[in-house]
């Protein structure tokens, strides 16, 4: 796993009222990986590539290259959100033995 270069106490926290709200959890998701490193040498590695195969595609082609690339975006962002839901939802119950 990466490591994030925040400090702790500005990383976002997950609560109650937001948890059921996937675009407030994508919000925090972001807010996490602000100032990782690695996060950003992978975006300046897409959009190079984004460049590149731009080059090589059809107008068309390439219109539907970004709908793939909102379709597969939307996925990861539905399962983050189950995701983050799911651990909050398992961290509540760890405090909490009796309400498993």
């Amino acid at each position: 796993m990466s490591r994030l270069r925040s400090k702790p106490s500005r990383r976002p926290r997950l609560h109650p009222e937001i948890i059921h709200d996937a675009g407030a959890i994508m919000s925090l998701v972001d807010g996490l990986f602000d100032t990782n490193v690695e996060h950003a040498k992978l975006s300046r590695k897409i959009i190079s590539c984004q460049g590149r195969l731009q080059e090589f595609a059809t107008e068309d082609a390439w219109i539907e290259y970004l709908l793939l690339e909102e379709h597969v975006n939307a996925r990861l962002n539905m399962m983050l959100a189950a995701v983050a839901e799911w651990a909050f939802n398992e961290g509540r119950r760890s405090r909490h033995p009796g309400s498993r």
